[in-house]
């Protein structure tokens, strides 16, 4: 773990709001798509939500199902509680919430009907193992879902400002979560190679509105901007130039639409995996 703890003065403040600001319901945009392309969640059902994050999956099957149980897992015990919050204020009795790591899944073989993973396949170090694990977890002739994004409106964004300041040198987020991996035919390998056998891959585009492109990009280059090894006092120096390039390529990005009043529409694409057992 880095122990590089300083932070540009100018950087706002990292929180979930923030991020949940940021993002707006473009994750529930694409599991609705997702929900379409899937056989129907029913009372025998038996569902889990991998990598579920702030539920969006949950909630959508949960608002209009009723399945025999729907298991939502996370690594990290926040957004765990936070589902676990709202199954209890809803009353979905169906619902049970744990701390489980994606690529150790805590089931026995042939556990679930619908198996979703709704872009935890980019929050793991070893997403292949994460794939073997919804496989020996899925029922035989039952499906899973696989979402990822294919492009985001930011991610050039983000590479030009750190190039730009510091000396052709690009983000850790860039090395993370490098899109240019997870291609279609990437994740219709990843599945067939993990004993899949019927995939289907499409894309699915997303929209996230924002009242001001350029406090929306300032954020974002706060919340991810850093380089490996975290903020320098060069990063603090240099900041109101990385924001400028940042706005720079996101006004010159086909992907975003800036309005006369400096809100603007984003437009994200997703690829959305379908296989089955």
């Amino acid at each position: 773990m880095d122990s590089n703890t300083f932070t540009p003065k100018q950087c706002p403040p990292k929180s979930q709001a923030i991020l949940e600001t940021l993002q707006g319901d473009l994750t529930t945009q694409v599991a609705k798509h997702a929900l379409t392309l899937i056989p129907p969640v029913s009372s025998e059902s038996i569902v889990h939500d991998n990598a579920c994050g702030a539920g969006p999956i949950t909630t959508l099957i949960a608002e209009s199902f009723t399945p025999a149980k729907l298991h939502a897992t996370d690594i990290h015990e926040a957004v765990v509680l936070t589902v676990a919050e709202k199954a209890k204020q809803h009353g979905w009795n169906f619902v049970e919430t744990a701390v489980m790591d994606a690529t150790e899944l805590d089931f026995s073989d042939n556990t679930f009907t619908h198996s979703i993973t709704n872009f935890g396949v980019q929050g793991v170090l070893q997403p292949q193992k994460a794939v073997a694990e919804i496989f020996r977890t899925l029922q035989p002739g039952k499906t899973a879902v696989l979402t990822a994004w294919a492009s985001t409106p930011y991610s050039l964004a983000m590479e030009d400002a750190s190039r730009a300041t510091r000396n052709g040198e690009g983000t850790a987020h860039s090395v993370k979560f490098a899109l240019h991996i997870y291609t279609a035919l990437w994740i219709e390998t990843l599945l067939k190679d993990s004993g899949f056998g019927s995939v289907h891959v499409e894309q699915f585009p997303a929209y996230s509105l924002t009242a001001n492109v350029k406090s929306w990009g300032e954020h974002l280059w706060g919340l991810i901007g850093a380089p490996m090894g975290g903020w320098t006092q060069i990063d603090e120096e240099n900041w109101d130039q990385a924001i400028a390039e940042v706005i720079r390529s996101l006004e010159n990005n086909p992907d975003v639409e800036i309005k006369p009043d400096g809100g603007g529409v984003l437009k994200f694409v997703a690829n959305v995996a379908v296989a089955s057992k």
